[in-house]
């Protein structure tokens, strides 16, 4: 660390670099603590906030009775609702997130809540759909 008492970028990056907890993305170089759930940021990457994912849930015209599932914030930052298949969510998420329950509720309760349709669960509904699945 510097000695103004403070970190500045050099030092971070270095004590990262050489922590053995992180590793870095060969593909775009961020430094990830679990490499499994990154994904390299692409010109498809949505940056989200509160007005975004608003925005985003008002735009899912899929029937607000619906179940879906959320995880509890309680581990971290959980802004998504999932679609469900049996119980279970449908684009694997649930692998990678520290939340050790799924809670099932309508979707209206989970854009209530803040949440917003999960990309994932999009993308992989689009390819049903475009696959004639």
């Amino acid at each position: 660390m510097s000695s103004r008492g403070g970190s500045d970028a050099a030092d971070l990056r270095r004590l990262v670099e050489e922590c053995e907890a992180f590793t870095r993305c060969e593909s775009c170089g961020t430094h990830v603590v679990n490499l499994d759930s990154h994904r390299c940021p692409s010109a498809g990457t949505r940056e989200t906030n509160r007005e975004t994912r608003r925005e985003r849930a008002e735009r899912d015209e899929r029937d607000d009775d619906d179940r879906v599932g959320i995880f509890p914030r309680s581990n971290g930052n959980s802004y998504a609702y999932h679609e469900l298949r049996d119980g279970e969510v449908c684009c694997g998420s649930g692998n990678y997130t520290k939340a050790d329950r799924l809670e099932v509720v309508r979707r209206r309760e989970a854009k209530a809540r803040g949440r917003c349709p999960c990309g994932n669960c999009e993308r992989l509904q689009q390819l049903r759909t475009d696959g004639g699945d």
